[in-house]
């Protein structure tokens, strides 16, 4: 079981071991630090990981940190919000978004019985 449910900080080292859980689906957050939206968007995003704690992780990538995965995931605008699940990316969207929308994603992915 994961020790940090909080949102944490994604690096090259972490990445791939993060994203490629088979136990839980991954919540990724690609961002910048001079993204006005990114900003308005992580309070949401904290509020998303307490509530989903113990269901899905969310973690972060900061895209001027690590210009090689944000290359690979072919990272063009942020905020670009992920879902990995099983190792497999599932649901990509870009920009701000509402609460409303990223509980609608989340659902897709987590078992019913933890909904």
């Amino acid at each position: 079981m994961p020790q940090n449910w909080d949102v944490a900080e994604l690096t090259t080292q972490t990445f791939a071991q993060e994203t490629g859980r088979e136990d839980f689906p991954v919540f990724v957050d690609f961002w910048a630090d001079w993204c006005v939206p990114c900003r308005m968007m992580e309070p949401m995003i904290e509020a998303l990981a307490h509530e989903y704690s113990e269901r899905v992780l969310f973690r972060k990538l900061n895209i001027d940190l690590y210009r090689k995965i944000t290359q690979e995931f072919d990272i063009s605008g942020v905020p670009t919000f992920m879902i990995f699940h099983q190792g497999r990316v599932v649901w990509r969207e870009v920009g701000a978004l509402s609460k409303k929308k990223i509980k609608e994603a989340l659902a897709q992915v987590i078992p019913a019985e933890q909904v």
